[in-house]
């Protein structure tokens, strides 16, 4: 099997068009869509992308204890990770500037980032704690921020010399739609960032690649339990690209449909910025109605800990909400009393007929008690029958969605498919051959240890010699002096969510030693979300049992921490690592509809190697830098950061 992952150059692509796959038979690349059916695609059209023009800065420093407890948090917030998550509302205003974001959070290793991001470029882009001071100054918030946040900045300014910044342009974001390709080798599956790129400020890369990697572990043991132990089955690929499919495309559908929301961002080919724009407005009144609304709130905060489903918004209770209408309220005085009080004014002349009006009713009903009472009844019966039908298609459409959301969760969002992981073939059920995973970064790591349960022997082939070495692996992973070179955002704010510790406790069961041992905190991910100002409160499931737990670490300790995880010869002794860059793939000579060999060029030369699977997970994403403005890509501004 071969697996690509990886960083808008998809080498998946080349590879598969340069010997014919992804096009009808016996039709040139250059076939005519027309002749594919089903919502099916050629090759060379599967690639769509779209422009946020995204800015985003990450400043880093290493603080020293002594320093750390002289910054001025409030008592509730001296020991959680995510002190601050400040976002821009929907308004015409915010939206006009760009929809700011500014972040505050402690990672591993005693570190502490400042992260600011926009949309365009009508906000200046922060290089130095002074600028970003302004920069969070220029929001115009429903409540003030709160002194703290600008006394933490005023004292970061003092030693600002110090911090490591990475200021980035964010390239456009791709979506690979391998589900609607025709003619692929079975054996041929691709994840991460090879299939999409979504917006980095979601913080949903590490989840994305944890989704794939689950389709991944589904499709395969959905082929043993069909009876296929030695080989795939020729569908196998299909069936795994639906999957996949099933787990992410509708996060980059929902990533897609907030970017819209920006003048700045350049659409789809083909699409406006007009798409989706009722599902916008919906999105904005929820964010709207999180401070004050308890279902609002928790909708919000299972989106971003990616323990939720696309549906979690439209929940009935949030669909037929209202807000409520401020009714003039007249004075109640006794208007009869006043009436035959014999006041003279037409009003009260006026309500005084009205009363005898009334009061010459009351005793004609009276003396046909009867007929009233069977009229009453009559009445009662009906408007009861009226108030049962919304109520009946109310509670309808609740256990409707309590259904479609428990199915989703599996489906979709993959929360109650996670135990899957913790499943692995016998030795004796193992798919003989070797599995080739084109790429270690995350996904390509989560495609090994997954594909270590199925088949007899893992390749993981990495470009970037050092991230094999014992700097790739180390302990310490925050103390590394190299970076990743194909990692756009290695220098950059890294954030986890609650779903991927989830999925990797089911991987690693060793999990939280790890973490201890590499100073790495898992705490409960509270996002710490601040909306315009105005803070989300926290939703009462959580109140008591408290937040998800989420691991708060850097891209490189995470990255180094997954690596040292799949590279246990003890727990995973069949996952081989080699150094190399994968230049080709080789369709088996004697039935084209699957791969045989994986060419790749190593320092000692060109070596080919057997593959009963192919992944594919490289991705080369590379940072665009505006030639109008200093940008700085993973910079320490003066010297490194000096040890505690």
């Amino acid at each position: 099997m071969i697996v690509p992952d990886s960083h808008d150059r998809v080498p998946s692509l080349k590879w598969l068009q340069r010997h014919g796959y992804g096009y009808l038979p016996d039709s040139a690349p250059s076939s005519n869509p027309q002749n594919y059916t089903n919502g099916t695609l050629p090759l060379d059209q599967l690639k769509i992308s779209l422009d946020q023009k995204l800015r985003y800065t990450s400043i880093i420093f290493r603080l020293r204890p002594e320093f750390h407890d002289r910054l001025p948090f409030p008592p509730h917030l001296k020991n959680v990770k995510q002190i601050c998550t400040y976002m821009d509302d929907g308004s015409e205003e915010s939206i006009k500037a760009g929809k700011g974001m500014f972040v505050l959070v402690r990672a591993d290793g005693g570190h502490f980032c400042a992260f600011t991001g926009h949309y365009g470029s009508t906000r200046s882009q922060p290089t130095n704690i002074t600028e970003m001071k302004a920069y969070v100054r220029s929001f115009k918030p429903k409540k003030p921020i709160p002194d703290w946040i600008f006394g933490i900045l005023d004292m970061l300014e003092d030693i600002q010399d110090e911090g490591s910044v990475s200021a980035l342009k964010i390239p456009p974001t791709t979506y690979v739609q391998y589900h609607r390709a025709v003619n692929l080798p079975s054996n041929f599956v691709a994840l991460g960032d090879s299939v999409i790129t979504v917006n980095p400020v979601f913080g949903e890369g590490a989840a994305k690649a944890l989704r794939c990697a689950l389709s991944l572990h589904k499709t395969l043991h959905s082929a043993l339990s069909s009876g296929s132990k030695d080989t795939l089955q020729p569908d196998f690929s299909v069936n795994f690209f639906a999957e996949a499919c099933n787990k992410t495309d509708w996060i980059w559908q929902n990533t897609r449909l907030t970017d819209y929301g920006l003048p700045t961002t350049e659409p789809i080919a083909g699409e406006s910025l007009s798409s989706g724009a009722f599902l916008r407005r919906y999105g904005n009144h929820m964010q709207s109605l999180a401070p004050k609304n308890e279902l609002a709130a928790w909708v919000l905060y299972t989106i971003i800990a990616g323990l939720g489903t696309p549906i979690d918004a439209l929940h009935p209770r949030l669909i037929l909400r209202h807000e409520n209408v401020s009714h003039a309220t007249y004075r109640t005085t006794d208007l009869h009393t006043s009436a035959l009080d014999g006041g003279s004014s037409p009003e009260t002349t006026t309500f005084a007929v009205i009363y005898e009006l009334f009061r010459g009713l009351i005793n004609g009903l009276d003396a046909h008690r009867d007929v009233v009472f069977d009229l009453f009844f009559f009445m009662l019966y009906w408007l009861s029958v009226l108030l049962a039908i919304p109520i009946g298609v109310y509670l309808l459409l609740l256990i409707g969605w309590h259904l479609l959301r428990r199915h989703l969760l599996s489906k979709t969002s993959g929360v109650l498919e996670l135990p899957l992981l913790a499943r692995s073939r016998s030795s004796a059920q193992k798919i003989p051959g070797t599995a080739v995973i084109c790429g270690g970064s995350i996904a390509g790591l989560f495609a090994a240890r997954v594909c270590h349960d199925h088949f007899e022997r893992v390749l993981i082939v990495e470009a970037e010699p050092w991230v094999a070495s014992e700097e790739g692996r180390r302990v310490d992973g925050w103390k590394q002096t190299r970076q990743r070179s194909r990692v756009m955002q290695f220098a950059s704010l890294h954030m986890s969510q609650p779903f991927v510790y989830k999925g990797m406790k089911y991987m690693f069961p060793d999990l939280d030693e790890e973490c201890r041992r590499s100073d790495i905190s898992i705490m409960p991910g509270d996002p710490a979300f601040v909306i315009a100002g105005v803070p989300i409160p926290t939703p009462s499931p959580y109140r008591e049992s408290g937040f998800p737990l989420a691991i708060f670490a850097g891209r490189a300790g995470t990255e180094t921490l997954i690596r040292r995880l799949v590279l246990d010869k003890t727990a995973h002794p069949n996952i081989e690592y080699i150094t190399g860059t994968v230049t080709d793939v080789l369709p088996n000579p004697t039935d084209h509809s699957r791969l045989s060999t994986v060419v790749v060029r190593t320092e000692s030369g060109i070596q080919e190697f057997e593959a009963a699977l192919v992944a594919g997970s490289i991705h080369l994403r590379f940072c665009c830098l505006d030639i109008h403005q200093p940008i700085y890509f993973s910079q320490t501004q003066t010297a490194p950061v000096p040890p505690v």
